[in-house]
């Protein structure tokens, strides 16, 4: 198995229980980007974004460690676009209100679910 640092074991685990010899590889690695304190949320507000793609559940806790309690209230509205209903509930629990599950967590699946929300919003003139 191809993967990141640490990561989620799920896999290995169901494939050894079905009595698979399993490998894995880290290949690359997930950290907090350093930024002073109100940096990230500050961007945000700046650039006006309205949407943020999180591949992870890491990403969401990078996230969540980047921005204040009373910062991620203040952005509870933002469109995140998530991989799996897991994700989108540490999402939700962390107080975002507006969360769609992508198909999967590659680059096509998230901007395809991407696609879909803007076309759904522009229908009913929400852009």
């Amino acid at each position: 198995i191809v993967k990141g640092e640490g990561g989620r074991q799920k896999l290995r685990d169901t494939l050894t229980e079905r009595g698979a010899e399993v490998d894995h590889l880290s290949c690359y690695r997930r950290v907090v980007p350093r930024l002073p304190a109100g940096e990230l949320a500050k961007k945000i507000r700046q650039w006006d974004i309205h949407t943020l793609l999180l591949s992870s559940g890491e990403g969401l806790c990078n996230l969540l460690t980047l921005l204040s309690p009373a910062e991620t209230i203040k952005l509870s509205k933002l469109l995140l676009i998530v991989p799996s209903d897991r994700v989108a509930g540490m999402a939700e629990e962390a107080g975002f209100l507006q969360v769609r599950v992508a198909e999967n967590a590659s680059n096509a699946a998230m901007l395809d679910s991407l696609e879909q929300y803007s076309l759904t919003a522009e229908k009913i003139g929400e852009r």
